[in-house]
């Protein structure tokens, strides 16, 4: 059944109008749904990032009492208080090395001067070279 000129353009605009809606509100709720997962991913990094706070204060204070429990006169007053009966190492054989001793490794292991020569060792490392 075909319909005059008038009522076929508003069929048309009604369909076209419709569709438009459709299309709008799936953009809308896509829009909708990546702000809520958006919020949701915001939360957990929040979570995420408290959580990490507590882990670097509880490092920080485990740190700190192994620095005071490994004092040497601490460990002296505990082997007197235990009687483990453990002799200290003569004050000639320690020595002091002033600074960081991580900021030292880390020269060490970066100077060009300090990294070994293995290529001489290279030829024999693998069994079919030998």
């Amino acid at each position: 059944m075909k319909f005059p000129g008038t009522q076929a353009f508003v069929n048309h605009l009604v369909v076209y109008t419709l569709v438009t809606l459709a299309g709008g509100g799936s953009v809308g709720l896509g829009a909708v749904w990546m702000q809520q997962r958006i919020t949701a991913t915001a939360a957990a990094n929040k979570l995420l990032e408290r959580d990490l706070a507590k882990l670097q204060r509880e490092l920080e204070t485990l740190n700190l009492r192994i620095e005071q429990e490994s004092n040497p006169s601490v460990l002296e007053q505990r082997n007197t208080l235990w009687k483990l009966g453990l002799d200290q190492s003569p004050r000639d054989q320690v020595t002091r090395v002033p600074g960081d001793a991580r900021l030292r490794l880390a020269q060490k292991r970066e100077a060009p001067a300090a990294r070994l020569d293995l290529s001489a060792y290279a030829r024999y490392s693998r069994p079919e070279d030998r």
